[in-house]
C-alpha cells in the first residue's frame, strides 16, 4: 500500500510538471527534460516539491534562450524555509539559480523581486532573495535534505 502512494507522489509530480509546460520549455532552451527532472530519481524523494507552482515565464533579461526562465516557487507556507529555483540559458550557459530568504552559507548574491514584477512567480514577489548557482541542474530539494 505505502509503495503505490509513494508511486502517487512522483506520478502528480511528473504530471504537474508536464501541465505547466516545463517539458516544452525545456525542449525550447536545449534542455534534457527526463534528465534533469526526472532521472534517477527515488519515489518520496519529490514530495519536497509538494505545493510548488511551476512555471515557465518570458522574461525581458538580454541573453537569455528564448527569453524562458523555468520556476519552481514554494507555497506562502513553505517560503521562509524552502528555495524557489530558477532554470535559465544565458549565453549559451545553462543556469540553475536556488534562493532563499535568508542568507545561506553558500551564497553568490541578493536580489529583490519588487510587488508588481511582472516576470517572476506570485509568491516571490515583494521579498528579498539570497542565491547562489548549482552546476548541477537537477532539482535541488531531489538531492538536498532541509
Amino acid at each position: 500500500m505505502k509503495r503505490s502512494n509513494e508511486n502517487d507522489v512522483m506520478k502528480n509530480y511528473k504530471e504537474t510538471l508536464m501541465k505547466s509546460g516545463i517539458e516544452q520549455a525545456c525542449i525550447k532552451l536545449g534542455l534534457n527534460f527526463y534528465e534533469v527532472f526526472l532521472q534517477g530519481m527515488v519515489d518520496n524523494e519529490t514530495k519536497e516539491y509538494e505545493g510548488y507552482s511551476w512555471e515557465a515565464i518570458n522574461n525581458s533579461t538580454p541573453g537569455l534562450k528564448e527569453a524562458i526562465v523555468i520556476h519552481a516557487a514554494p507555497p506562502l507556507m513553505k517560503i521562509n524555509d524552502y528555495p524557489w529555483e530558477e532554470w535559465y540559458v544565458s549565453n549559451g550557459q545553462a543556469h540553475h539559480a536556488i534562493l532563499y530568504t535568508k542568507k545561506r552559507e553558500k551564497n553568490d548574491g541578493e536580489v529583490i523581486i519588487k510587488s508588481d514584477d511582472k516576470e517572476h512567480p506570485k509568491s516571490v514577489k515583494g521579498k528579498k532573495w539570497y542565491f547562489f548557482f548549482e552546476k548541477d541542474l537537477k532539482p535541488f530539494l531531489l538531492k538536498h535534505k532541509l
